[in-house]
């Protein structure tokens, strides 16, 4: 904040003493732009077109660089725009560009939960898409933001999602590729997973927030992993049911219309 100038003095007139006019702030030239701006954003991202919307943002964001809502609000556009590609050299770009925003955005609030959580959502989608110990470091990340959430909010389903997601992605590789992750480039985030973290995490994040759909699917991936199969089909159809929230979920009712004809035909009789 600026401070104000000093009064240099006062003027005589006419024996009577006046004081300067305080200055006034230059009227915006487009009252109300901010909010237009903004509103015009959310119903391109509502209307599923992300990147229309961080086209908005971005202008919004040139002209005024430290607007917080702008900046989180890019970073969800650009989750959501790079689930829509195909690829991982199509989505990566976008995630990172989703990553400059939720840093900037943490950097001007840095207790702000959505700025966290949508850098946090990005380097997710990123993380294992990278080399080794680039890995390991965006997972530490991931642990880290996570905890920085659940500090500011304990009951935020989206934090403990990615703590299930974390723990389930580790998992996922051999015991030998652990081993060697976990000697060679260890920190909390690999040294603290298991398959029973992967579940429970995965469990509460759906019990926080029963109606998105990507928490459905991360849940009924984990228990297809661990040949649950009745629970698994229960969970991707659940997937395929509920609403989307945000345009890249289509992207994950895609993966879960694709895994629950194996969940289906597995069960038990």
């Amino acid at each position: 904040m600026r401070r104000p100038l000093p009064l240099a003095g006062a003027l005589l007139l006419a024996g009577t003493l006046v004081a300067p006019a305080a200055a006034q702030p230059a009227p915006a030239p487009y009252p109300g732009a901010r909010e237009a701006a903004l509103a015009r954003a959310e119903a391109l991202y509502a209307g599923r077109k992300p990147e229309e919307a961080m086209e908005v943002l971005e202008e919004r964001l040139a002209a005024a660089p430290d607007d917080y809502q702008a900046r989180w609000q890019a970073a969800r556009a650009a989750l959501s725009a790079g689930l829509l590609l195909e690829t991982e050299e199509e989505q990566n770009p976008w995630f990172r560009r989703g990553i400059a925003h939720g840093e900037a955005a943490t950097a001007l609030d840095p207790e702000g939960v959505e700025g966290i959580y949508w850098l946090l959502a990005n380097t997710g989608r990123l993380a294992f898409t990278l080399p080794p110990r680039a890995t390991a470091d965006a997972a530490q990340e991931i642990y880290l933001l996570s905890h920085r959430i659940l500090a500011l909010d304990s009951l935020h389903a989206g934090a403990w999602n990615a703590l299930g997601k974390l723990n389930f992605e580790v998992m996922r590789l051999s015991a030998f590729e652990r081993f060697l992750a976990r000697l060679f480039l260890g920190n909390d985030a690999l040294r603290l997973t298991s398959w029973e973290n992967a579940l429970a995490y995965n469990a509460r994040a759906v019990e926080l927030d029963p109606t998105d759909p990507s928490f459905r699917l991360d849940l009924g991936v984990v228990h297809l992993f661990r040949e649950r199969y009745e629970e698994a089909a229960r969970e991707l159809q659940l997937a395929l049911d509920l609403p989307l929230r945000h345009p890249g979920d289509v992207l994950y009712q895609r993966e879960a219309a694709g895994l629950l004809p194996f969940a289906r035909e597995r069960r038990k009789p």
